[in-house]
């Protein structure tokens, strides 16, 4: 296999003065040298500001601005630029293989089209052996390519306006032009010299547009057409684009396949995807790789957007962790149910934001449990999506992959940007998702999957809400989250749902982490069992939905997973207690400043919220009174009778 071919381009911060009208258009896409089936070099377009991602030149939203498609260029991600034909006022006359690249000798048939140009805008294209007239053009859609017979072998003039591809721009100019001139006479004589030469030579040359058109022999035919596909979809159509420009020509290539074209397409299109993608990422492992590097001074400071006051914020990865049962999939549902109505949230903490949101859940029936839950928290049914999984494109209704965070975050991205009010994006529960193959364990392997994630939450501004479970182990409660110590460094946020000891029914809602804002008291709350009524079948349904209680706790997680025997909590406290109060009772003030001073209670920490110290007070006796408003609340330990006063 050889190297790739070397690349010809201008200077990307002085572009020709003809083409400034071009660069102010949002319809530049870049593209990359990449082998086709036939093993030729082909250039595919790519989104400038996406360019993991294909572009397609009919659909102007993978177009974007000059600026994006040069700066994907500097940054090694794309090999070139180019602008989008369709609908637009530009037409464009390729001469192919008219130039020799070391001599920059020009053909004698090219220099007189160019000649015959009226002053047009002219330039080397980036293979260093073509060159390409650009200028205006207001006439019928035309994209024809013509052989030229006395020219070197690979020589042809190929013309587009109006048509639905894109043109590489180079922006080696020849010449000088300071405005594009018009160009549709050139164009419409060069199709109806070279047109009908065409029509009666009988050649038979394979170029894609005689193929489609007129098709190819038996015995090349299979071939040909995956050749054609290939061809189409690396010009950036889509299956169902490249499947109506064949059918307008039912005796060429698809003669055929004509009855089963849309399959035949298809399963083309699939193989082109996957060699593309094998291509790609060998393009990719082979380039050099440098440094990305972002001068502060050129980065306007921002405030934290807050979805929920210092709990949840848009752009940011939070996680919900604990024991399974304790309505973790509930409590998201009430949260994202908020967001769609702009409820208020418990508490008096603020009130949530009107948003939309997007739901990805494995554990939970759509139909049967999330929407039951989701009318029985009020929600805006309209402002919520099902993420159901991804497919190819091309492939067949139904025929949906499950998710997978490894694979199909630019198809997120993708989903994020045609819809851009969705703001919240729930995944229950996070390990379901991680991909075939990643080690939940492994620190390296969870944050190569989970990195991305964050970078498009920061991109779009998205609050990823992730529900994930606690291991069986012991310990701080923030590194019981999962296995991996990754999850809980990625989530700018960690709240942690534990029961109740003192009232089962209760949960409660604790942030254990936070980087990003002051750490908010805790919550609690009730899963209620509810009955709602189907909007159609009138039918009572039996579901569940989030009672929030109407005051804070103060405690924190490690005390509210601590178990009352737990030594590492509870037996601090008793010894701390018995040490402290052994000479006599002492004020409940003085006892938790030295309790924090020791370190067995945490600063922001009342004693008389404090689950150990609670704990301890009941097992050693203690009482508590009051010696007058003044003095406050006085612990003691139970006194211990005498032996004198023991006996009779």
């Amino acid at each position: 296999m050889s190297d790739a071919p070397k690349i010809f381009s201008g200077d990307f911060a002085n572009p020709p003065q003809a083409l400034s009208s071009l660069c102010l258009q949002n319809r530049w896409v870049g593209w990359r040298l990449e082998r086709g089936k036939n093993g030729k070099w082909t250039k595919p377009p790519y989104i400038a500001r996406n360019p993991s991602q294909h572009a397609s030149t009919s659909d102007p939203q993978t177009w974007g601005s000059r600026r994006d498609a040069v700066s994907a260029v500097l940054s090694g991600k794309i090999s070139g630029i180019g602008f989008c034909l369709k609908d637009s006022d530009i037409g464009a006359i390729d001469l192919d293989k008219c130039r020799n690249a070391e001599t920059k000798q020009i053909d004698d048939w090219a220099q007189a089209l160019v000649d015959s140009a009226n002053g047009a805008y002219v330039e080397i294209t980036p293979s260093g052996t073509g060159l390409r007239i650009i200028g205006l053009a207001s006439g019928p859609e035309v994209h024809r390519k013509f052989t030229i017979a006395n020219g070197c072998e690979g020589a042809a003039v190929e013309v587009y306006r109006k048509a639905t591809r894109f043109i590489t721009v180079s922006g080696l100019e020849i010449g000088h032009c300071a405005a594009l001139p018009n160009i549709d006479n050139v164009i419409d004589q060069i199709v109806s010299q070279h047109g009908k030469a065409t029509e009666t030579s009988g050649n038979g040359s394979n170029d894609i547009e005689d193929l489609i058109e007129r098709g190819a022999p038996e015995s090349q035919r299979s071939e040909a057409f995956a050749r054609c596909v290939w061809s189409l979809a690396g010009q950036g159509l889509k299956p169902d684009e490249i499947e109506a420009l064949l059918k307008k020509h039912p005796t060429g290539i698809a003669a055929k396949y004509i009855n089963r074209l849309h399959g035949e397409i298809a399963r083309c299109y699939t193989k082109w995807q996957h060699h593309n993608q094998t291509t790609q990422t060998q393009t990719l492992q082979s380039s050099p790789r440098t440094a990305v590097l972002v001068k502060a001074g050129t980065l306007q400071p921002e405030a934290i957007s807050w979805a929920w006051k210092n709990r949840f914020a848009f752009g940011k990865l939070a996680l919900i962790a604990g024991d399974p049962g304790l309505g973790k999939s509930t409590v998201l549902i009430d949260i994202v149910a908020r967001h769609s109505i702009g409820e208020v949230f418990p508490c008096g903490e603020g009130r949530a934001e009107i948003c939309e949101s997007v739901i990805l859940t494995a554990e939970d029936g759509l139909r049967d449990t999330c929407i039951p839950r989701l009318l029985a928290s009020g929600a805006d049914l309209s402002k919520i999506y099902f993420l159901t999984g991804t497919k190819t494109e091309g492939s067949a209704d139904g025929d949906e992959a499950m998710f997978d965070l490894a694979k199909d975050i630019a198809a997120l991205r993708a989903a994020f940007k045609a819809k851009p009010k969705i703001r919240i994006f729930v995944i229950d529960p996070l390990t379901a998702y991680l991909g075939a193959g990643t080690k939940a364990k492994e620190n390296a392997e969870v944050r190569r999957v989970l990195a991305p994630l964050v970078k498009l939450a920061e991109e779009t501004g998205v609050l990823v809400l992730v529900n994930s479970h606690l291991n069986k182990g012991s310990g701080k409660a923030l590194y019981r989250v999962l296995d991996s110590i990754a999850f809980i460094a990625l989530g700018r946020t960690v709240h942690l749902v534990v029961r109740d000891t003192n009232n089962p029914d209760q949960v409660k809602f604790i942030c254990d982490k936070t980087n990003i804002g002051s750490k908010p008291l805790g919550l609690t709350y009730l899963v209620q069992k509810t009955w709602i009524t189907a909007p159609e079948t009138e039918e009572e349904i039996e579901t569940s939905r989030i009672s929030w209680g109407t005051q804070h706790i103060d405690e924190t997680a490690d005390e509210a997973l601590a178990d009352p025997s737990d030594p590492t909590m509870t037996s601090n406290a008793v010894e701390f207690l018995q040490v402290i109060l052994a000479h006599g009772a002492m004020k409940v003030a003085d006892i938790q400043r030295e309790a924090r001073e020791a370190c067995v209670l945490p600063e922001n920490q009342e004693l008389s919220k404090s689950t150990p110290f609670q704990s301890a007070k009941k097992i050693l006796g203690i009482t508590a009174h009051k010696d007058g408003l003044a003095e406050g609340w006085i612990w003691r330990l139970p006194l211990i009778p005498s032996k004198a006063a023991s006996k009779p």
